[in-house]
C-alpha cells in the first residue's frame, strides 16, 4: 500500500508527532502535486494531509485529486471538531466518487497542525 503525505512535511517531521521515522510514504508539497499526478507514476493508495494548513486545505486538495480521476483514498487529519459532518457534506457533495473522510487527532490542537 503506497501512502502520499502533502503539506507543511518540515514542520510535521520537526514536530515529531505526525511521520513516523520510517520510508513507508512519499510526501510533497501542494505546488509539487502536478507532477505526482501527471500520469507518468502510478498514483498512492492513500492520500494524508491536514485539514487546514497555510499552503492550502482539504477542499483544494479534494478537487486535484478529483479533477485527475484519483481511485484511491483521501484522508484529511485535524484535531476535535465540533461539526466534522459539515466538512464531510461539503467535499462528498461537491465530489462525489472521491473516498474523503477526516481522521480525528484526539486532544490534539490546530496550532500543531499549523
Amino acid at each position: 500500500m503506497s501512502f502520499l503525505v502533502v503539506g507543511e512535511i518540515a514542520r510535521w517531521q520537526a514536530s515529531g508527532r505526525w511521520l513516523p521515522g520510517t520510508n513507508t510514504y512519499r510526501h510533497a508539497e501542494f505546488h509539487e502535486l502536478d507532477r505526482i499526478f501527471d500520469g507518468s507514476e502510478a498514483h498512492p493508495d492513500i492520500v494524508l494531509s491536514p485539514l487546514v494548513c497555510p499552503s492550502f486545505d482539504c477542499l483544494d486538495l479534494a478537487a486535484l485529486l478529483h479533477g485527475v480521476e484519483f481511485c484511491g483514498r483521501y484522508r484529511a487529519m485535524a484535531p476535535d471538531l465540533p461539526n466534522p459532518g459539515m466538512i464531510l457534506g461539503e467535499i462528498r457533495s461537491l465530489f462525489p466518487g472521491l473516498d474523503f473522510d477526516i481522521l480525528p487527532l484526539h486532544g490534539r490542537s490546530c496550532a500543531t497542525l499549523n
